[in-house]
């Protein structure tokens, strides 16, 4: 009698675990992050925000995992990837201390891009924060747009600035004649100039920068997670979702 209860148990397991009833539990992969909106931040109530953090509340739980994002300043967020106290970094590929201690994904999975846009084509285009001098510009609160703040709240460059606290208001401000120029990032910006059926706005590239996936060589099993980040990225893709 027991060792037929015995066998109906194993049966009843074996079904469960082929008709995925029985799931376990999804791995966590912690994510590092820096403050550099609209890129990635923490917003007012202290909850991960930005551009690559919404590509990452895509593909990593399409990837199969779970995830939880954590800020730090550039130089510690690299060294914990470095000593596997984080799994994975969304972003530059290049800092130095990367190599030989993360796999590095070859495929780019979003570009990060910084413009100025202005309403007035006659305008000269703006390649560096020195041609801002004598100038005006709307720019977002709380931006720092690579250390071009500095150089714009610094009084002895005589840049006048006027601050919008979001991407319609900014567009608004800029078609309104508030100032010369905006200082924005592609993909915020031309969201909101699509939503205003705005087609008068010319635009010149500052400067760009490609985000990739990163994954600590310290993590087990990092170059599956690795190659399962990118076969989600690319399957998302097909299907137009990202």
């Amino acid at each position: 009698m027991h060792k037929i209860l015995f066998k109906k148990n194993i049966v009843f397991i074996v079904i469960l675990l082929i008709t995925g009833s029985i799931v376990s539990e999804a791995r966590t992969l912690k994510v590092g992050y820096i403050e550099f909106p609209p890129v990635f931040y923490t917003n007012d109530k202290g909850n991960p925000e930005g551009i690559l953090i919404d590509l990452a509340s895509k593909i990593i739980p399409e990837a199969g995992y779970e995830w939880q994002a954590f800020s730090y300043p550039v130089k510690r967020m690299a060294g914990y990837i470095v000593s596997g106290k984080l799994d994975l970094w969304i972003g530059l590929n290049t800092i130095p201390v990367f190599e030989n201690n993360a796999y590095k994904s070859s495929i780019k999975v979003h570009e990060i891009t910084l413009k100025v846009y202005r309403t007035d084509k006659r305008l000269p285009d703006i390649k560096n924060p020195e041609d801002l001098k004598n100038k005006s510009v709307i720019i977002l609160s709380g931006y720092s747009y690579g250390g071009w703040i500095n150089f714009i709240n610094n009084r002895i460059n005589s840049v006048k600035y006027t601050k919008a606290h979001n991407h319609d208001s900014a567009l608004k401000m800029l078609k309104a004649g508030r100032a010369d120029y905006l200082l924005n990032y592609n993909r915020p910006a031309e969201k909101a100039i699509k939503k205003s059926s705005e087609e008068n706005i010319y635009s010149n590239t500052v400067s760009s920068f490609g985000a990739y996936f990163v994954v600590s060589k310290k993590v087990p099993d990092a170059e599956n997670i690795l190659k399962n980040l990118e076969a989600a990225y690319l399957k998302l893709k097909r299907e137009k979702k990202l």
